[in-house]
């Protein structure tokens, strides 16, 4: 009804709709992974990107070269206090 009444196509609106639920999606999984690093990054403050990566793939986070095709996830970590 609002469509109508705004004329705007149908299919519009429902790609709108898919395109919302996809970013939430991609949000809720970005914020997986920000955890699953930080995790890492606290066992093993010493790890650079290459071991982060392996170890995010024997924990089944990282799927393959598409997902990395994304924009890159930026986090920054800060050292616990000793």
């Amino acid at each position: 009804m609002l469509l109508k009444t705004l004329r705007i196509p149908r299919a519009t609106g429902d790609d709108q709709k898919k395109r919302r639920e996809a970013e939430k999606k991609r949000r809720e999984s970005d914020a997986a992974l920000k955890s699953q690093i930080e995790a890492i990054l606290r066992e093993h403050p010493e790890s650079g990107d290459r071991r982060l990566e392996a170890e995010l793939r024997r924990r089944g986070m990282v799927g393959g070269w598409r997902g990395s095709a994304r924009k890159p996830l930026c986090i920054t970590i800060r050292a616990a206090p000793s």
